[in-house]
């Protein structure tokens, strides 16, 4: 007969269920407390862990504001970012800078059309903890006079000078010379600022009979 008879088989092996594991590991170069103005450098580490290609993989650092697309990651595939971050007064008063950084993107297949692609996602914090806050406000005063012997009627000028040494910002400084009464308010004294003021006073009778001119100068304020 011209068509011999024939037969097939088909044999059936099933794969592992999609996995689609996309994995987003963060750390920082920096070791104790963060100082202010020092500069963090995070390194992003992100691998695909499943068993199929991702694609438009969107990742983001949410203190940086920084942002990655890794257009292709195929199984097992690493991509790596760095970013850099400056600490500030706020974080010192918060006591830590946490760093929070997400990546998602599209599996290949996608394993339920009917479900929203970016299903995929992880995400991964660091927190570095700061100094502890510091407050000090120096004032410094000094006269023209610079020790010398004054006479009676005689004028003496005097510079005062406000700095804040400390890592956060101060509001409302209220400085008072106490000897000649003036009062002086800084609104706002950031991070290493100064501010100078100036007074005057006439030496009297009653100073001639103490034998010495003493005055002081307070600042304080709100951190």
């Amino acid at each position: 007969p011209p068509h011999i008879p024939e037969d097939d088989d088909d044999e059936d092996d099933p794969t592992d269920p999609i996995d689609g594991t996309l994995t987003v590991v963060k750390t920082s170069n920096h070791e104790g407390e963060a100082k202010l103005g020092e500069e963090v450098a995070y390194t992003i580490t992100v691998k695909n862990d499943g068993n199929v290609t991702f694609t438009n993989v969107v990742v983001e650092d949410d203190l940086t504001g920084d942002e990655w697309t890794i257009e292709t990651l195929n199984v097992g595939e690493t991509k790596t970012f760095e970013a850099t971050y400056t600490v500030t007064s706020a974080d010192i008063l918060k006591g830590v800078v946490v760093n929070s950084v997400t990546g998602k993107g599209d599996p290949i297949p996608d394993p339920d059309p009917d479900v929203p692609p970016h299903i995929p996602e992880d995400d991964d914090d660091e927190d570095d903890p700061t100094d502890p806050i510091d407050t000090t406000l120096e004032v410094i005063k000094s006269s023209d006079k610079d020790g010398e012997t004054v006479g009676l009627n005689e004028v003496i000028t005097y510079q005062i000078t406000v700095t804040n040494k400390g890592n956060v910002p101060f509001t409302n400084v209220e400085v008072i010379d106490e000897l000649t009464g003036d009062k002086w308010t800084i609104e706002t004294l950031n991070v290493g600022e100064t501010k100078e003021f100036e007074a005057t006073y006439t030496v009297t009778s009653d100073d001639i009979l103490k034998g010495i001119v003493v005055n002081s100068v307070t600042a304080a304020g709100d951190p």
